[in-house]
This record gives C-alpha cells, sequence and structure tokens, in this order.
C-alpha cells in the first residue's frame, strides 16, 4: 500500500514539475473546444465507460469521459458521456439543442433553430432507461456566436448532483426553446436531469445583417464522402478571416440517384464582393443550361455547380448567380422541404423564395424526379457599397477602467448618448498587462467637413507628450488617455486625431489586430482588405505594439482611408496658363502685403521709418505664414532667439500683448485650415 502510494505522490511531483516548467517557458495550453460528442450504454459503469473509451480513442484526440450516468436512478441500465476536443475554432461545436419523441424518427436528423441548422449526434440519451426518444443535436454554425468548451449535468429533485459548474448554461429543448430539456424525460426514474455547457464568445462572428455569402459550392457523392468534399473545397476557396457554411439536408432526398447533393457557401464580410442575385434555370434533361444567363435588366449571371437533379430523371435545374448591381446582397441560403417540415431558415421577413429565370414561379429541386419537394430560400440585405453613402470616423473616445466589462458599459452609455452612430473595439487593448482596462471607440459620420483626417500615435519615455503638433500640413490634437494607463513600467502612448483640408484623405473606419505569442495567429476585428493600414507612429514606424515593453497581448490599430472627394473648385480647368500662374501666386501669397486680409498699418515701430504694413502670424517677415513662423516663436520661447517689436506684434495672434504657446498652437490651426481668422482680428473687428 504504501510503495502504491509513493509511486502516486512521485508522479503528482513529476506532473506538477512539468507544469511548472512549461509555464516558465510560457507555453500556455492552446484554447480547446468540444469538437465531437458520444455516449455508450453498459450493466454498469465499468462496462459503459469502457465502450465510451474505446470509441472515443478511435478519434485520435483528445477526449473527456462525464463522470456521471445519465439515467440518473438506474442502476440497471447505464448510460455515459464523452466528448473530444478541438483546438480548431472551425471544427468547434457552438450549440446544443435537445428534441425528443416518443418514436424513433428515424428521417429527422437535421433541425432548424432561429436559421441555424443542427444535425443529430446522439439518437437517445434515454437509452435503457425506458421512456421518450431524446436526442441530441449539434451545430458549428458561427452564427451562434458561441464556441462551446465543456459539457456537464445536474440533478434537479432530491439531489444537487453537479458535473461542471452550477452557472453554465442549461440545454434546451427544441420544440420549446424556453424550457430546459429533461434527459429522464418520460421515465418512471423521480429526478429531473439537465445537460449543462460553458461557452465563450466567438469573437469572428457578425451580425447577420453584416455577413454576407461570397460564392456558393455544390457536391455530389454518398452522404458522407460528399459532405467531406464540400467541407474540403470550402477550406481550400475560404481567404483569411472569412467563414463558411454548409446545408447537411440532401437535395436529393427521396429520388432514384445513386447519390446526395449538398450545397455550402463562403461568407464575406465585404458587401462589395457578395452576391447580388440568385435565379434558377430549368429546362428538360436532354437540355443542359447555358454557362451565362441575363435578366430582364441585363445583368449578367454565372452557372454555379452543378444540376441539381444531376444521377436522377428530373429536370435539369443550374443555380445561377450575379454580382452585378442590384440594390441587393446576399446574407444566407435556406433549404424547405414540406414533407419531413424542415426549415433551415428563421422567416424573419427578409427571406424570399429564390425563382426560375423570368418569373416569380418557385422552383422544386426535384422536379420530375420524384422524391421530396425541396425548395430553396435567399435572406436578401438592402445594404451594398454603391447604394449606401460614404461614412467617415468623426471622433475618438478612450476609456479606462479597473475591469473591461467596466469600462466598456461606461465608455458605450456615453457614445449612446450622443445620438449617432457609433463602434467600438471589443477588445481590452491593455490586455495581459497589469495596467487599467482600455477600451476604444468612436462615432461616425457623413459629413466630410467633420472627418477625421489622420491619426497618430506619439510615445515617450516621460510624460512629456505635447498636446498638439503640426505634422505634413495637419494639426494633431491628443487624445487625453495614456494607452499604458495603469502599468508599472512602459512609455506614455496617446493618441492624436487631425484634421483639415490639406489631407488626401479621410478616416472611414479603426480595426484592431490583436494576438498572443501562444497563439499561433492572429485575430483581426475588423475586414481586412488591401486599403486597410496600421496607424502610424509620430517617429514614422507603420507597426507600432500598442503593448511594446509591458507585457500582455500583441496589439496593433488599424484603419481604413478614403480619398476625399474634389471639390467643384479642384476640377477646373488648368490649360490657361496665365490663371494657373496667377492661382499659384495667389496662394504663395495669400498672407502678402497685396493680397492678405490679416494685413494692417503700423506707425508706432521704431525700428521702421516708414509705415509698413505687417501681417498677423508671418513672424519671420517673409509675407506667408508658415511653419516656419512657427518655429521661430518657439526659438523665441526657448531663449534661443529674438523678435523685433513689429515681430512680437505679428506674433499675437490671440491679442493678449504677449507671446506664449498659445499664439504658436493657434498659427498652427490657421496653419492646418481649422481657423480662417486670428483672435486678435475677430476683436478689431
Amino acid at each position: 500500500m504504501k510503495k502504491a502510494l509513493a509511486i502516486v505522490l512521485a508522479l503528482m511531483m513529476a506532473f506538477t514539475a512539468i507544469q511548472v516548467v512549461a509555464f516558465a517557458e510560457g507555453e500556455e495550453p492552446a484554447k480547446k473546444y468540444v469538437k465531437a460528442v458520444f455516449a455508450a450504454t453498459g450493466d454498469d459503469d465499468i462496462e459503459a465507460k469502457e465502450d465510451l473509451a474505446e470509441d472515443l480513442e478511435k478519434t485520435g484526440d483528445e477526449y473527456k469521459i462525464c463522470d456521471f450516468n445519465l439515467n440518473y436512478g438506474d442502476t440497471d441500465d447505464v448510460l455515459y458521456f464523452g466528448y473530444t476536443y478541438t483546438t480548431d475554432e472551425k471544427e468547434a461545436i457552438t450549440g446544443l439543442i435537445i428534441e425528443t419523441y416518443r418514436t424513433y424518427v428515424g428521417s429527422k436528423s437535421t433541425i432548424n433553430l432561429d436559421g441555424v441548422e443542427y444535425e443529430r449526434q446522439i439518437r437517445d440519451l434515454n437509452d435503457g432507461a425506458g421512456g421518450n426518444y431524446v436526442s441530441l443535436y449539434t451545430t458549428t454554425s458561427r452564427l451562434t456566436g458561441k464556441l462551446i468548451t465543456d459539457i456537464g449535468f445536474k440533478v434537479l429533485e432530491n439531489e444537487n448532483v453537479i458535473v461542471g459548474e452550477a452557472n453554465w448554461e442549461t440545454v434546451k429543448l427544441f420544440s420549446n426553446p424556453d424550457t430546459a430539456a429533461n434527459l429522464n424525460d418520460g421515465t418512471g426514474l423521480n429526478y429531473t436531469v439537465n445537460m449543462t455547457y460553458n461557452s465563450v464568445e466567438d469573437t469572428t462572428t457578425a451580425e447577420l445583417d453584416s455577413t454576407f455569402i461570397r460564392a456558393i459550392y455544390m457536391t455530389k457523392g454518398t452522404a458522407k464522402d460528399a459532405v467531406d468534399s464540400l467541407k474540403a473545397t470550402l477550406a481550400e476557396n475560404a481567404q483569411k478571416g472569412e467563414t463558411t457554411g454548409l446545408h447537411l439536408t440532401n437535395l436529393n432526398m427521396g429520388t432514384d440517384a445513386a447519390y446526395d447533393v449538398y450545397i455550402g457557401y463562403i461568407f464575406t464580410k465585404d458587401p462589395a464582393k457578395a452576391i447580388t442575385g440568385l435565379m434558377f434555370g430549368v429546362t428538360d434533361n436532354d437540355k443542359e443550361n447555358s454557362r451565362y444567363a441575363y435578366d430582364e435588366a441585363g445583368r449578367k449571371y454565372e452557372l454555379v455547380g452543378e444540376n441539381f437533379n444531376s444521377g436522377n430523371s428530373g429536370k435539369t435545374i443550374n443555380l445561377y448567380v450575379t454580382y452585378e448591381e442590384t440594390g441587393k446582397v446576399l446574407n444566407m441560403l435556406g433549404i424547405e422541404n414540406n414533407s419531413d417540415n424542415i426549415f433551415t431558415f428563421s422567416d424573419d421577413g427578409k427571406w424570399s423564395y429564390i425563382y426560375k429565370m423570368g418569373t416569380s414561379s418557385k422552383v422544386d429541386l426535384n422536379d420530375g424526379a420524384g422524391g421530396k419537394y425541396i425548395y430553396m430560400w435567399q435572406r436578401l440585405s438592402d445594404y451594398t457599397a454603391q447604394n449606401v453613402a460614404q461614412k467617415y470616423v468623426k471622433n475618438l473616445y478612450v476609456k479606462t477602467g479597473d475591469s473591461f466589462t467596466a469600462a466598456y458599459n461606461q465608455l458605450e452609455a456615453e457614445l449612446k448618448k450622443l445620438g449617432i452612430p457609433y463602434n467600438m473595439i471589443t477588445f481590452n487593448l491593455n490586455e495581459g498587462t497589469d495596467g487599467k482596462a482600455i477600451v476604444l471607440g468612436w462615432t461616425y459620420t457623413e459629413n466630410a467637413e467633420e472627418a477625421i483626417a489622420d491619426i497618430l500615435l506619439h510615445h515617450s519615455s516621460k510624460d512629456v507628450l505635447p498636446d498638439s503638433f503640426v505634422k505634413n500640413e495637419l494639426l494633431y490634437t491628443k487624445v487625453d488617455v495614456n494607452l499604458n494607463e495603469g502599468t508599472s513600467e512602459g512609455a506614455y502612448l496617446n493618441l492624436y486625431i487631425a484634421r483639415g483640408e490639406n489631407s488626401k484623405s479621410l478616416v472611414s473606419d479603426i480595426g484592431l489586430e490583436m494576438y498572443s505569442h501562444f497563439w499561433s495567429k492572429s485575430v483581426k476585428y475588423f475586414v481586412q482588405t488591401d486599403d486597410w493600414m496600421y496607424i502610424k507612429t509620430f517617429a514614422g514606424e507603420s507597426r507600432y505594439d500598442l503593448n511594446e515593453d509591458i507585457g500582455g497581448e500583441y496589439a496593433y490599430l488599424w484603419y481604413l482611408p478614403v480619398d476625399r472627394a474634389k471639390k467643384d473648385s479642384d476640377t477646373e480647368s488648368s490649360s490657361d496658363t496665365t490663371n494657373t500662374d496667377t492661382k499659384a501666386s495667389d496662394t504663395d501669397n495669400k498672407n502678402s502685403d497685396t493680397d492678405n486680409k490679416h494685413s494692417d498699418t503700423d506707425n508706432s515701430d521704431k525700428d521702421n521709418t516708414d509705415s509698413e504694413k505687417y501681417v498677423y502670424g508671418d513672424v519671420n517677415r517673409d509675407t506667408k505664414v508658415n511653419m516656419e513662423d512657427v518655429t521661430k516663436i518657439q526659438k523665441v520661447l526657448a531663449k534661443l532667439d529674438s523678435l523685433t517689436k513689429l515681430a512680437e506684434k505679428c506674433a499675437d495672434v490671440t491679442g493678449d500683448n504677449k507671446v506664449t504657446m498659445e499664439d504658436v498652437t493657434t498659427i498652427q490651426r490657421y496653419i492646418a485650415k481649422l481657423i480662417n481668422v486670428f483672435p486678435v482680428e475677430a476683436k478689431k473687428k
């Protein structure tokens, strides 16, 4: 006994040592999600667990067996449950649902809830205990917004047996989604058993209205081979950051075809890449449809995949897609099978049949082949890149808090009060550090005059960052919150925003790229296209980690620039050399003696024997107001230079009879065209 105990203790110590080494080297375990579910019965616990372990080991994946008899209260027929893990989010189960039947419904292998299709995995979680059939359905659809990490069970009557945590979510009943499913449904056992699960947010999931279908694919073959082939095709053709979906409903259901037909698609977040219209082409079986077709408006449609009736005696039915402007973009596809009451969509008022070309007639995909009546639906959105007004970023907002939730909720409440469109990064910019939680948000505007022209990051080892500065003829002003707020080390880091007509582009959107050195790939909280750019630093760094030198996750801010729309005055003809020269001359001398509304006469300057005109802001007296004047004042304030009385008068643009940094900032604002008149001039009017 002592020897056995010593062996156990030695193993425990060895395992602990391994854990310490792994932690010291930063080898954090990869995030795990539930991949597949299994169940097995037996006359006793040992038999059921052995059979279950054998099935789980065949998968080659890491697995877990829940130490709980699902037939709780029945010791003669026990049932145990287990599941495998995956580190790939695309393989993860994202939803669980249970349905009960008095008799086995063999053909109902899929069900649909809120537009999400679930596939039956376990026929009866009541197996051996009598009662009703309790079938478990799962989905890998990204539309649920969840990634399941663990599964558990709890008993409600007489006992409080819990496998997992008490606060895990309870799996619901498909026929009544507000009701928790009882795994002992219909039995004589005096216990109610619920299945529970834990999940994390699927950060790659977006709302359906902002997710679009870019491409559609179909395969045919025996059930498993066809589905596996379709999954491989989708994975091969999906681009970085894109998700995929497929329908596990055989579109040849009930026909005499030798194989099944399945359909799948690739999602995009960019409406400009999305399918804008769908039609069916229907001809007799001996006449194949053409590769291209055109609608009544002359839009070109292209054939997708093969004949839906392939392999049977029915008509030739093909799907056509277009990417030309229709005022619509495709969000989702749905399947209707009246015979088995299968509807793989949720009718929210935006769904419609896909009609036969040139008609308003719905198409039976098994037309002429017998079998089940199957129709295809489409969910369309009015949002297109062409008919929506261009939006720009109006203002940035940064909020700190002791927790991400507190900071996020506070900033969201403030943004909502503004009553204008806004967006937020749903991640802590200080993630993994010892600092405060940092949350970033911004508002939108359709008015280019209100838009932010550029964004920069500025960092310093000391708290010496200026409130504003001019760079590339743009005035940048500080967003007050330090992005390293609360950290025990690291630089001061602030965002600066600029406005002004000197910018050739405006900021349309903002995104965050974040990843850990533990992760194999980064997560981008925006849809990256070739137009997106990193937010640069004042020093010119094109890519800067927000958590540089303070640990935590790697975080990089991106922005989407769009060209500034040209004004009518910018498109005037420049063929007349005289006019061109005159315009250039006027521009160069807009603050000069001959053409400047800021000029005045001063007879009191003893440095000049004659009365002399001067220009406010023209400190170096070269008849122009530019950054050289700003530099001269800064040198004077640093006691590296001096001003004549007349130059001092030119520098006092605030009109307070002294030259200070406020005059520097005011001239910078004038150069950036944020003001047209200096305060001293306004006082004189």
